[in-house]
């Protein structure tokens, strides 16, 4: 009886992840294949979830800045690759450090192709996805441009 008040949490993570990583629809061609494949997606969806909860509690980056530290912005950037946060503060237009869990949402989804209107309800899970795989490429470029110019100011 415990377990069924997480039947809709369950059934969110199903969600996010079929929507995703289209798993009924891939090609995939060894038994084991499909299951390497949700594991990886399972740990992204439950990312993906996390980030979802933590930009709907967080305040709206438009509201004036509280007077004591922002513990709580320096705690979820550190579960995030770096990558991403230099990533989307540029793509949100600001500084890596006032990047708020909801602005690093707001921003992930209109890459997805969210328009943000002011009657649009949520970002839907597949536009979530599609800002994630951008954010990603983006953030993996920006990676290897970084070891590039190690590389260059080295040799």
């Amino acid at each position: 009886m415990i377990w069924y008040g997480y039947r809709w949490l369950i059934e969110e993570w199903h969600k996010v992840e079929k929507t995703g990583c289209r798993l009924e629809a891939s090609q995939l061609k060894s038994v084991e294949a499909p299951e390497r494949m949700a594991a990886l997606t399972a740990v992204v969806a439950v990312r993906l979830m996390q980030l979802r909860d933590l930009a709907q509690t967080a305040k709206d980056p438009a509201e004036p800045e509280p007077k004591e530290p922002r513990d709580q912005a320096i705690e979820w950037q550190a579960a995030v690759p770096r990558a991403w946060i230099l990533v989307v503060s540029h793509l949100a237009r600001c500084r890596a450090e006032a990047l708020t869990p909801r602005l690093f949402w707001l921003t992930m989804a209109k890459r997805g192709g969210y328009l943000g209107r002011k009657h649009d309800g949520p970002p839907g899970w597949k536009t979530i996805w599609r800002g994630w795989s951008e954010i990603v490429m983006l953030a993996q470029g920006f990676e290897l441009h970084q070891e590039m110019i190690k590389e260059q100011s080295c040799g």
